[in-house]
Formats: C-alpha cells, structure tokens, sequence
C-alpha cells in the first residue's frame, strides 16, 4: 500500500508545476513564433532587394565593377542559390504553386 501512496502523493504534488510549465511552453512557443515571422520577414524583405538588384544587373560584366562587380556576383550566387532551395523544398514536399500544366 506504501507505494500506492506515493504514487498518489506524487501525482497530486506535479499538477500544479505542471501547469506553470504548460503555462511556460506555451509562453516560448509564442516567442519562437513571433522571432521566425520577424526573421522570415527580414529575410523576404532582403531576398527580394537582392533579387532586384540581380534582375536589373543582369548582362552587366561584373569584372569592369573592381569589388562592386565582385560582391554583384556573389549576390547573384546568392540569390540563384536560394531559388534552386526554394524548388527542391516545393518538390520534395510534393507542394503545387497552382499552375496548370
């Protein structure tokens, strides 16, 4: 009977701590939620300036702009870099953007 007891003193003793840490899971998923949006939106934010500056820079010849040239090139890297990420997650999450075809 003694460990029933205890058992019984032991699961009445863990709801309460249980409820604060439900209380604080909650709290940092939150947290976790609101730095990834704040994280996602920089990121778009500073993809798609990038993606600009790589559409309107394209045919230039990068080596007649020293180390401006040098880091429109990486930019560029960059960004083609992230699009072919960006279709191989789609694909292999099996996603559709909606075209037909």
């Amino acid at each position: 009977m003694r460990i029933f007891e205890l058992e019984e003193k032991h699961s009445t003793r863990s709801s309460s701590p249980s409820l604060s840490f439900e209380n604080s899971g909650q709290s940092r998923i939150e947290n976790v939620k609101k730095t990834y949006i704040t994280i996602k939106m920089r990121y778009d934010n500073l993809y798609k300036i990038g993606k600009d500056i790589s559409t309107v820079t394209r045919g230039l010849q990068f080596s007649a702009f020293g180390e401006l040239g040098a880091l429109l090139r990486r930019l560029k890297g960059a960004i083609e870099e992230a699009d072919i990420a960006a279709e191989s997650d789609v694909v292999s999450q099996g996603g559709n953007d909606g075209a037909g075809g």
